[in-house]
């Protein structure tokens, strides 16, 4: 690795190529036009939604695949491979033929990770597997947060070779000021509608607690084969998958958010809820917890139980206003620490670590946009 220096960020590339590119994955992109002289490539897989919204928020061009056997080259999509490529995972043809591409060519490859540590058989094995062959392909990792530090730390790779803040929502858009304890008395959950987030405890622990005979209404939002039974669960308002700007007020809106997956690596909903000043209750499973909740919180339940979401949900509606406002303003500082500035800084941070340039913010902000002050965090020197 040539020795870090301070100079200009003219010339510096980088490249990301995401399976599924979300939405949220967009706007962590699109902060990096906060650096000066930066070129930013774009190579996505069409995710299972329209991707309107997708193409209207990012401030790059797409390179968009749609999918089978001909994963296109380095060459299809640009003139010059970039000198940092970011790539999800190592199990999807297209995200791994473009990084073995450009490890060979000389080029750095962070590997962007989200899974969690599960002390599981399969991880065991995977440990093996990642040691003895997978660990070459990438010179560093990217992660959520805590849970995936974790993995890569027990598949072997040195702490300061990852760098976590890979997800998170943009408080540009999720940034609802009012009192939680002021509004509606809704629990609201977004996501899809199947049994891996939870969906049928969640209406089984609902009906359970008690809550509709006290003014209490659970509103789901999402699409999905268990949305029908939301629909039909007395007390419930379903409303079908709607754009972020949507689900932002309704954040504002809701007194409660509730995630509660079997299994979820991080979970970017519980952020957009957190910046949404909600108080939160989500299962252990959902990775994000670590970051956003207390670990002792009584309204981090276990995974799969009815009876621990109903119990969840008596609890915080016995709580005073007091301590209603109280854990939705320290859920909300702890949100804060995630989102588009904190990607641009860690970007930065690995292209600093694997090509000695340390990048530098623009000196003049684009109006109207809050991501546009992530030169001011570590990695960038204004």
């Amino acid at each position: 690795m040539p020795p870090i220096r301070t100079m200009r960020s003219s010339g510096v590339s980088v490249g990301f190529v995401w399976e599924g590119l979300p939405l949220y994955a967009a706007r962590q992109i699109s902060a990096l036009r906060s650096i000066e002289d930066l070129a930013v490539t774009v190579v996505g897989s069409r995710p299972p939604f329209p991707t309107t919204e997708i193409d209207r928020t990012i401030a790059f061009p797409i390179h968009w695949y749609d999918g089978g056997t001909d994963t296109p080259s380095w060459g299809d999509v640009t003139a010059r491979i970039p000198d940092v490529v970011f790539a999800t995972g190592w199990a999807f043809p297209l995200c791994t033929r473009l990084a073995a591409e450009a490890k060979q060519q000389g080029h750095a490859v962070v590997c962007m990770a989200d899974n969690r540590r599960r002390h599981t058989v399969r991880q065991l094995l995977g440990a093996i597997r990642f040691r003895l062959g997978l660990r070459a392909q990438f010179d560093r990792f990217f992660v959520p947060g805590h849970g995936a530090r974790s993995l890569m730390r027990f598949f072997g790779v040195p702490d300061a070779h990852v760098r976590e803040g890979l997800y998170g929502a943009d408080p540009a858009l999720f940034n609802a000021s009012s009192a939680a304890s002021r509004r509606p008395k809704i629990i609201l959950f977004v996501g899809q509608m199947v049994h891996r987030k939870g969906v049928d405890v969640l209406l089984e622990g609902f009906q359970a607690s008690g809550l509709l005979a006290r003014g209490w209404r659970l509103r789901c939002i999402g699409d999905g084969p268990l949305a029908a039974v939301a629909a039909a669960t007395p007390g419930c308002e379903y409303l079908p998958f709607c754009d972020s700007e949507t689900v932002a007020r309704h954040l504002a809106e809701a007194r409660v958010f509730i995630l509660p997956s079997r299994n979820d690596n991080w979970g970017v909903a519980l952020h957009e809820a957190a910046l949404g000043r909600c108080v939160l209750a989500a299962s252990s499973t959902v990775g994000a917890t670590y970051e956003l909740m207390p670990e002792d919180s009584p309204l981090k339940f276990a995974p799969g139980s009815a009876a621990a979401i109903r119990d969840a949900l008596a609890h915080v509606s016995e709580l005073s206003d007091e301590a209603v406002d109280a854990l939705a303003d320290s859920a909300h500082a702890r949100a804060c620490d995630f989102g588009p500035e904190r990607f641009a800084r860690e970007v930065a941070g690995f292209v600093t670590d694997l090509t000695g340039v340390r990048l530098t913010a623009r000196e003049t902000p684009q109006a109207g946009h809050s991501h546009d002050a992530a030169g001011n965090g570590a990695g960038l020197r204004a």
